[in-house]
């Protein structure tokens, strides 16, 4: 019986303690021009959000849901594993699962593998092809 309780405790621990996880990808340009990726498992709860900073543009890159995001000067708040939000001087953009919003303006989906750069004047290049202003939602 004590074996039984211990096992189904060490389970249970080992189950919570998955629940509370996520992989956190970060690309951080480096001064020569590449990027460093760095890859970690991050403990996550629903209280805890991460906040990120650019300090010139697309010095960060986040990737989610397989879709790389480059980002220009401004704040960005990684608000769950399905969305961010970043806010620039006259941007404000928000990311769920492959669907970008800038400005109000829905950008649509992203397939996997895509790299979408967004400017600090609300400019959107998929693959290095700038995508037209979408009307307003």
């Amino acid at each position: 019986m004590v074996r039984k309780l211990m096992l189904f405790s060490l389970v249970t621990l080992f189950g919570w303690t998955a629940v509370g996880c996520a992989v956190a990808t970060v690309r951080v340009r480096q001064k020569d021009g590449t990027y460093k990726t760095s890859k970690r498992i991050v403990w996550y709860s629903p209280d805890d959000y991460r906040e990120f900073e650019c300090q010139e543009d697309y010095m960060v890159a986040s990737e989610m849901a397989g879709v790389t995001y480059e980002w220009p000067k401004g704040r960005g708040r990684l608000e769950d594993v399905e969305t961010t939000t970043f806010e620039g001087q006259n941007l404000k953009c928000k990311v769920h699962k492959r669907t970008l919003t800038v400005n109000g303006r829905s950008y649509g989906k992203f397939k996997e593998g895509d790299r979408v750069r967004i400017t600090g004047d609300a400019s959107v290049f998929v693959n290095d092809v700038e995508r037209p202003v979408p009307d307003a939602t």
